[in-house]
């Protein structure tokens, strides 16, 4: 059977409890695969990780073009 885990900073991750769920098909109700159970803090990470990312393309985006592909997000958000 097939486990997934977390994508975080670019790299496939167990949760921190090590924690896993079965995935099952709607239409038979066959387990389909097993996925980590994130924690909070797991969470917490993969957005913080995502956020530090995007505040950096944000800003370097926003600094290059006169009219932004997206709404600059608050400087407030990258601190």
């Amino acid at each position: 059977m097939r486990e997934f885990g977390l994508f975080i900073e670019g790299k496939w991750v167990s949760a921190k409890s090590n924690a896993l769920f079965d995935l099952t098909g709607p239409a038979t109700g066959e387990v389909a695969g097993r996925v980590v159970d994130a924690a909070p803090e797991d969470v917490k990470k993969a957005t913080m990780t995502r956020l530090i990312f995007f505040c950096g393309i944000a800003k370097k985006q926003n600094a290059f073009m006169e009219k932004p592909f997206w709404p600059p997000i608050p400087a407030s958000a990258c601190l």
